[in-house]
């Protein structure tokens, strides 16, 4: 019996690093091809960004950031900024942050749970990825320090800081997740008049951060969600989040932490509408769905044939107009 556990540990061990490295040669390849054919929308700007940094002092640098992408959040500004100034061509650069973005999604869903060929699929073909990998490029820098946070085991402050500093939005991810432990909390607190030690620390330590986070971004982020809401269609991305959340709810071992994870998403969707709450939604939904039958079940299956076709589409149009959207 320990022989066949080791034997089937070893199998799912090289299945794993098989579809690991076929993910990575697929991105890579995909970046290569596809990246020089994007200069339209967003990386017209991201493109005029890169290439202005370079020459520029640190401080020139960050006023024309601003300038350029309407942006005040500093991580992908001096990853950019360092790099241009070193002489790295920009699709060189994009191309080595897709494979990260890559192997860490990979990691992070087979922790989940995923088989690694559904993981394969969701990192490379699906429409959500697509966009980070070609076009949201600050957004992208945020997913990589959160699936760092889920993947390595030291650090992770550091990392969560890493990826509200690379895009505000991130700040409705930890909301999402740290939602179940608040309630916790406050149950603990109220009704049992008692809280566990890491509370005691770990709650107001996420206030300071969020405060002082505020502090540095609180007049960009009022701007976004003034834009965003103005722009928001709010009754289609309620329905998108509903379904997202009765899937997640279908599959999840804690219905509770579901309901309570869901609930600051649907608030944010009536504050800022559009796809960049429902983008969250999607990857809390893969969070409670993964481990049922490793990602083989009606739910993922379904929402990511969805994701595929769009993705499909998202590609011709960058073959086709430059431009994804």
């Amino acid at each position: 019996m320990q022989k066949l556990n080791v034997s089937k540990h070893t199998k799912s061990s090289i299945l794993n690093s098989v579809f690991l490295y076929l993910t990575v040669i697929h991105i890579t390849v995909m970046s290569l091809v596809i990246l020089p054919h994007y200069i339209n929308g967003d990386q017209f700007h991201y493109r005029q960004l890169y290439s202005g940094l370079e020459g520029l002092s640190l401080s020139d640098g960050f006023i024309f950031y601003n300038i350029t992408i309407s942006s005040e959040e500093p991580i992908y500004f001096f990853i950019s900024w360092l790099l241009s100034n070193w002489g790295i061509d920009k699709d060189i650069f994009i191309t080595i942050s897709n494979i990260v973005l890559a192997i860490f999604s990979y990691k992070t869903f087979l922790k989940l749970g995923a088989k690694p060929y559904i993981s394969y699929l969701v990192v490379c073909f699906n429409f959500y990825f697509l966009v980070f990998y070609f076009s949201a490029e600050r957004l992208k820098f945020a997913l990589i320090f959160l699936f760092m946070f889920y993947v390595l085991k030291r650090l992770k402050l550091l990392y969560v800081a890493l990826s509200i500093l690379s895009h505000s939005q991130m700040l409705i991810v930890y909301i999402s997740m740290l939602a179940p432990k608040i309630k916790l909390f406050l149950f603990d607190v109220f009704i049992r008049f008692r809280a566990k030690y890491i509370y005691l620390w770990a709650i107001p330590l996420f206030v300071v951060g969020v405060v002082a986070i505020l502090a540095v971004l609180g007049n960009h982020i009022s701007s976004k969600v003034d834009a965003y809401y103005s722009e928001s269609n709010t009754a289609v991305e309620l329905i998108k989040m509903l379904a997202f959340f009765a899937l997640s709810f279908l599959y999840s071992k804690n219905k509770a932490d579901t309901i309570y994870a869901f609930v600051p998403l649907l608030v944010f969707v009536f504050l800022l509408g559009g796809e960049r709450v429902n983008v969250i939604g999607y990857f809390v939904f893969l969070y409670f769905s993964l481990h049922y039958r490793g990602g083989l079940n009606f739910g993922v299956i379904v929402a990511n044939l969805y994701f595929i076709f769009m993705g499909y589409e998202f590609l011709t149009n960058i073959l086709s107009y430059g431009n994804g959207f």
